[in-house]
């Protein structure tokens, strides 16, 4: 194959038969060439368990936050002349050829530059991570009213609820827990904004 693809996982303090599940679910797929595996933890939380030799822990020593570690993989990642990174939480886990459908929609795909598949909870239902990028008024209300009605009434069109999840669609905000991307994309806007340490809400309250 041609056509490189890289991947990472940030983790702090994490659980570590959880972690074993999402490191596995990207090291079983054989297209997979570098997983990058940062540790924020303030000790080597999971390095005796990343012994496969496609991995590469990198010890921070210290939380340096979500885009900042994963930046230090995507970096390497550009350097390397990968064509896609996948950047993936630690809780992220999964079975069959995912990556391999991603990267196959994205060969198909060249207009795209960043793809998540449907996120299920465990007990299989949706998780709505896609959204529209929010307003200051929305971010306001979000905050200040927690009534259930009232996120309900404001989520369905928020988290595109309204599309149903079952067809491919074009989203302006998604979420960092599954990103597959084009490392193109990354050379010409950059990696994450390190002013960010994990959401973006934290700037703003």
């Amino acid at each position: 194959m041609d056509k490189k693809i890289t991947a990472s996982i940030v983790v702090h303090k994490p659980d570590i038969e959880t972690f074993a599940k999402a490191m596995n679910s990207v090291l079983n797929s054989q297209v997979v060439s570098t997983l990058y595996v940062i540790d924020n933890s303030p000790s080597e939380s999971v390095k005796s368990i990343c012994s496969d030799k496609r991995v590469r822990y990198i010890f921070n020593r210290r939380n340096i936050g979500f885009g900042r570690a994963h930046n230090i993989a995507m970096a390497r990642s550009v350097d390397s002349n990968s064509t896609y990174h996948l950047v993936m939480n630690p809780d992220i886990y999964f079975e069959g050829k995912v990556i391999e459908k991603a990267f196959n929609y994205m060969n198909d795909n060249e207009d795209v530059g960043l793809l998540m598949p449907k996120v299920l909870y465990p007990d299989g239902s949706i998780q709505y991570l896609c959204k529209l990028l929010p307003c200051p008024s929305e971010l306001i209300l979000r905050r200040f009213l927690p009534f259930k009605k009232f996120l309900d009434e404001r989520n369905y069109v928020y988290e595109l609820r309204f599309t149903g999840y079952d067809r491919i669609i074009d989203v302006p905000y998604l979420s960092g827990c599954f990103m597959f991307l084009r490392t193109k994309v990354l050379e010409d806007v950059g990696l994450f904004d390190e002013r960010f340490f994990l959401y973006f809400l934290q700037i703003l309250f």
